[in-house]
């Protein structure tokens, strides 16, 4: 995900905190949906919400030192 797909979730008036969800696009690639916390621990479903993913591969670090 992008910078500014995170900023974006963070700088909601009620966040808190972020939930990563597991997700299934239309096609069944596997994903990763990204949505702000509230203090309560609630999802905030009506705010900013990132669902378009960098997947690696093909979007790979050249230095591979994560991947084992």
């Amino acid at each position: 995900f992008g910078k500014t797909a995170l900023i974006a979730i963070l700088s909601q008036d009620e966040c808190v905190g972020m939930r990563i969800y597991y997700a299934k696009k239309d096609d069944g690639e596997q994903t990763f949906v990204l949505v702000g916390v509230n203090a309560a621990g609630n999802d905030l479903t009506g705010g900013e919400i990132a669902e378009i993913a960098w997947p690696c591969p093909p979007f790979c670090s050249d230095t591979k030192e994560l991947i084992s």
